[in-house]
């Protein structure tokens, strides 16, 4: 648990950012509470990653996880703007795995890995293992995937 009973970051998890342990968003089935994620940035502390933490066992009921773009959703539900959103799913894990240059980037000769979406207005409820719900509004719906240029999925 990062907070302690009063509702503050839990010292111990500051002292841990502080030392560089990184902090993603554990969207997964069983580990995921909106309670803390709403009062966690509340006090500013953000995700340093967020990812879908899809497991063979948080898949099979996409009402808590779905997909990666359902937990961006949640987020911005949550009130994390757009860029900010996709910065701590594209850019931070890059940056955190030290591959600036080599992932990320449309600059010439890199691996030219792209996904494109589409923002859309989108109603529907997701819950986290607790039971409790958010209403979500946007969902970043998949367009295309391009892996090493050559495009292995399109809807467009």
């Amino acid at each position: 648990m990062i907070l302690t009973e009063s509702g503050d970051i839990d010292p111990g998890i500051l002292a841990a950012r502080a030392r560089g342990v990184l902090f993603d968003a554990a969207n997964g089935k069983s580990n995921f509470c909106l309670e803390t994620a709403k009062k966690a940035l509340a006090a500013g502390f953000l995700p340093d990653i967020l990812s879908s933490d899809l497991t063979i066992f948080s898949y099979p009921d996409p009402s808590h996880v779905g997909s990666l773009p359902h937990v961006l959703a949640k987020y911005l539900e949550l009130g994390l703007g757009l860029q900010e959103v996709l910065r701590l799913c594209t850019a931070a894990p890059v940056r955190l795995l030290s591959l600036e240059g080599e992932i990320g980037t449309l600059r010439p000769g890199s691996r030219a890995d792209i996904a494109l979406f589409r923002l859309e207005d989108r109603t529907w409820e997701q819950r986290d293992w607790r039971g409790e719900s958010i209403e979500c509004h946007q969902l970043l719906v998949p367009q295309m995937t391009i892996k090493n240029g050559e495009i292995k999925y399109s809807d467009l």
